[in-house]
């Protein structure tokens, strides 16, 4: 599905502004353009959709937290992959 308020995209914004500089934000997949505006002034970096399992594979690798902040979610995907990984 795409970012949106449900899937705490608000939250990440949020959370993005008070990381240390050291830190960065990446969310991967697709969401409008208006939030993708939004979400690049407050210092996220935008990965679109990912299709290649392997290259999804290679992020989950580098990152040092995997977050799900979805209130639709209990356990998604997200969080599975991530710890899969």
């Amino acid at each position: 599905s795409v970012w949106s308020k449900a899937k705490g995209i608000n939250e990440l914004m949020d959370l993005s502004l008070k990381l240390p500089i050291n830190m960065k934000l990446v969310l991967i997949g697709s969401m409008s353009r208006k939030l993708k505006k939004q979400c690049i002034k407050v210092g996220i970096k935008l990965i679109g959709k990912v299709n290649d399992y392997k290259e999804l594979v290679q992020y989950y690798n580098i990152a040092d937290y995997v977050i799900s902040l979805s209130k639709e979610e209990t356990f998604g995907m997200t969080i599975a992959e991530g710890q899969a990984c």
